[in-house]
């Protein structure tokens, strides 16, 4: 388990969380309680984008928010949980 993983789990128990490498990017794969899915990508020098998956295709053209910080972004998810 990364750093990332038990991050997220100690807030959020039932939650799945899956941690890739894709070249200098980290993504981070979320899924909530409700089956709500979220995309988080941290890019060293581009910050971290978060997009929330909607239907079974991922039609991608861009994150939905940008942050500087991972904090930020996890609190972001966990505002739209809450909506």
């Amino acid at each position: 388990m990364t750093d990332v993983q038990r991050e997220i789990l100690s807030r959020h128990p039932a939650w799945k969380v899956n941690v890739s490498q894709s070249g200098v990017s980290q993504w981070i794969d979320v899924v909530t309680e409700t089956n709500r899915r979220f995309t988080i990508q941290v890019t060293p020098n581009d910050g971290v984008g978060v997009s929330e998956i909607v239907g079974s295709e991922i039609d991608f053209g861009g994150h939905d928010e940008v942050f500087e910080k991972l904090a930020e972004a996890i609190s972001h998810v966990e505002v739209l949980t809450k909506s």
